[in-house]
């Protein structure tokens, strides 16, 4: 993979529940910045696994891309981190365990590999996305699409 010919991009995602795990609701931002632009992805569901919607998240904003990139993804997912970060191993060991066993949310973790798999990715973990703007719009974008899948708030 030449790297240097790729175009650099950086992305931020953040996800949220506003009912901090009970309404089994959740909500993501993500801004995909390139250059002096950026490009805004959101989405929600309503009773949903936290992990396997921040997978679905994920795939999602891989998606949107149009073009092999190279990507800083910084995230406030640990999940979501190190699944990144253990990408291609998993891919090694065909989306198993170690002990030959299923790997939990496996097809997802294969969808995110085949998303992934044309890009240079760094992933990055971080407590919170607020110290810029940029981390702002996505906890907003977030917080809006959870709410709006939440059923407590929908009555």
């Amino acid at each position: 993979m030449n790297v240097k010919k790729k175009v650099t991009v950086t992305m931020y995602t953040t996800e949220r529940d506003p009912m901090f795990g009970k309404s089994a609701s959740c909500g993501f931002g993500a801004v995909i910045e390139y250059k002096d632009k950026g490009k805004y992805v959101s989405g929600g569901a309503a009773r949903v696994n936290r992990y396997i919607f921040e997978l679905q998240s994920a795939i999602k904003v891989f998606a949107s891309l149009n073009q092999p990139c190279c990507i800083r993804f910084i995230t406030t997912s640990k999940y979501l981190y190190q699944t990144l970060k253990f990408l291609n191993y998993y891919a090694k060991q065909d989306f198993k365990k170690k002990d030959g066993g299923a790997l939990k949310n496996s097809e997802l973790i294969k969808q995110l590999y085949e998303a992934c798999k044309d890009h240079y990715i760094i992933s990055e973990w971080q407590k919170s996305v607020i110290t810029s703007s940029v981390g702002t719009s996505c906890i907003t974008m977030a917080n809006s699409m959870a709410l709006r899948y939440c059923p407590q708030f929908n009555k």
